[in-house]
Formats: C-alpha cells, structure tokens, sequence
C-alpha cells in the first residue's frame, strides 16, 4: 500500500498499521492543519468510512490524504457565509410571501430550506469561533443563538397552531433581523482575522 500526505509519498512510516490507525496517527501529527480529502484507491471517501470498514490492508493498493491550513478553512467557510446569509435572508422573505398568500406546499418546502440553512449557519459559526478561541466572539455568538432558538421556539409553536400569518411575521421581521446581525458578525470576524 502506497500512503500520501499532501502528494508527499510516507508509505515507509506505516508498514504494519491498519487504515484507521494510519488516520489517527496522521491527524495527531497535523499542525494547524485538518484532513481535507482522503482517496482510497481513486475513490474519495470519509473519515468516518475508513473508521468503521473492514478493509483489508491488502486491498488497499493507495491511501491519499489531503490537508488545509485551518485559517485558510475559517476564511472559506467565513466568505461562503458571507455570500449565503443575503440569499437566506431572501428565501426567509419568500417563505414570508408563501405563508401570507396560503401558497402551503411553497411554503413549507421553502421553510424547511430555511431552518436548514440556519442550522447550517449555526453550527459553521459556532465550530468557528471554538477553533479561534475567542471568548469575546464566543459570548455574542452565544446570546445570537439563544435569541434564534427563541424565535425558532416560536415559529414551532405558530406551526402547530396552523398559524400561518404568525409564522410570516416571525421570519419576516424576527428572524431577518438575526440574519442582518448574523451578516455583521460575520463581517466582524472576517475584519479581525483577515
């Protein structure tokens, strides 16, 4: 077997290891870096496969990994928000416009996208602020997130009444302004590690 970091041939370092030890093993010895990309055989893969098969050593002709700077990771997701949050906020007005016009089927397709899309946002935004370690962020990330799941707590409780104009005020007037503080937060911590 035919292991690779980085296109850098390490095969001579793991003879007698097993995929998943070779992982862990790897990613213990990775500064400031995260595995990006693991190809066993030509085929791309996740961590979590290599974790639980019972692949054979034998089988396995090459093993490829491929790492990303973490920092560099922080800026891409930061700038994939920054261009995701507006096309959010719009789809929050849409669904809005569904609920008020009892377009139903329109509407829940689209709130399910828009719970998705916040779920997205949040769990991106909190998993960055832990890598960066900036208690100050952490606090007003926090205070966002509570306040969001208020307001989700409300649009769940307006969804089981049938309340649909209610469920259009929250997402057009609560939930809109989180995205705009979501949108300058975002801004914030770009500013501060760019």
């Amino acid at each position: 077997m035919k292991i690779f970091l980085d296109n850098k041939e390490i095969s001579n370092k793991y003879k007698s290891s097993v995929p998943y030890k070779i992982l862990e093993d790897i990613k213990s010895n990775l500064d400031n870096k995260i595995i990006k990309k693991i190809i066993l055989n030509n085929i791309e893969i996740n961590e979590l496969y290599l974790k639980e098969s019972v692949i054979e050593k034998d089988v396995i002709k090459e093993l490829r990994f491929t790492t990303q700077n973490v920092d560099d990771l922080i800026i891409e997701t930061l700038l994939e928000i920054e261009s995701y949050l507006p096309r959010l906020k719009k789809g929050c007005i849409e669904t809005a416009d569904y609920y008020r016009k009892s377009e139903l089927e329109k509407a829940y397709q689209k709130y399910e996208l828009v719970i998705n899309g916040l779920s997205w946002y949040s769990e991106s935004i909190f998993k960055i602020i832990k890598i960066l370690d900036k208690i100050k962020f952490e606090k007003i990330i926090n205070d966002n997130l509570v306040y969001l799941n208020k307001h989700l707590e409300e649009l769940q409780n307006a969804q089981s009444n049938n309340d649909n104009i209610l469920i259009a005020d929250i997402l057009e007037y609560e939930i809109i302004d989180m995205i705009d503080n979501f949108i300058e937060f975002n801004n914030r911590i770009l500013e501060e590690i760019k």
